[in-house]
């Protein structure tokens, strides 16, 4: 919850599409509470710092167990040093150890680091255009 607290509402908007000043018991538990198959989180930690500095997800498709959902989350002083991108590559690699083929992530056309990310992603992409929001599917 401290990381979640730390983060600017510019931030909690961008990872959740909406204002958000805490998050619910049921949230926290989704959150927390992983399988490392079809629920994997991984956080990212500098060595001189004490807390979290990064967390980066992806949850399997119920419709679809090739392709998983993701989101990443850096905290707010800690933007443009890379480490969405290092999250997301290890997203890729835990993704084909477990048998995925896609990971889908939906950004707001206003999140501009993170659609950076997935533009310089080095694999195969699509997007879609949802309105406010855009749809990459990265083939892994």
């Amino acid at each position: 919850m401290q990381g979640f607290h730390a983060l600017s509402q510019e931030s909690i908007h961008a990872r959740f599409f909406s204002a958000k000043h805490d998050l619910t018991k049921k949230e926290l538990e989704y959150f927390t509470e992983v399988d490392f198959k079809t629920h994997v989180a991984i956080g990212a930690k500098l060595k001189q710092e004490d807390t979290a500095v990064g967390i980066a997800r992806f949850v399997v498709n119920t419709n679809n167990p090739k392709m998983a959902d993701t989101a990443i989350t850096v905290s707010d002083d800690h933007h443009g040093l890379g480490i969405g991108t290092h999250l997301f590559n290890h997203l890729i690699i835990l993704g084909r150890v477990l048998g995925l083929n896609y990971l889908n992530a939906e950004v707001l056309e206003t999140n501009y680091g993170m659609l950076k990310i997935l533009e310089r992603l080095t694999f195969k992409n699509s997007k879609n255009h949802t309105g406010e929001t855009v749809i990459y599917t990265i083939t892994i």
